[in-house]
């Protein structure tokens, strides 16, 4: 499989093979369609995971307390005094 060359590729060629075998279709075309259709469905899936995991790490960082955050951004300050 050629893999596309984005998510947005992805989804417009799976409605592109949507709308083909919405009409006439030759069965030795088909099955190509569709296994077609199911790779681009992985694809799809993999780039939606690893956005939810990228979002989920995002908001975790930024419902943190402060100082956790302020850890994560090698200051100390929790006890008021700057540096």
């Amino acid at each position: 499989m050629t893999p596309p060359e984005s998510y947005a590729a992805a989804v417009e060629e799976l409605e592109s093979i949507l709308h083909r075998l919405d009409g006439a279709v030759d069965v030795d075309r088909l099955t190509a369609e569709v296994a077609r259709a199911a790779d681009l469905l992985a694809f799809c899936r993999e780039r939606l995971a690893a956005a939810t995991v990228d979002v989920q790490r995002i908001v975790a960082s930024i419902e943190a307390p402060p100082d956790l955050r302020d850890e994560r951004d090698g200051q100390d300050d929790r006890d008021g005094v700057s540096d």
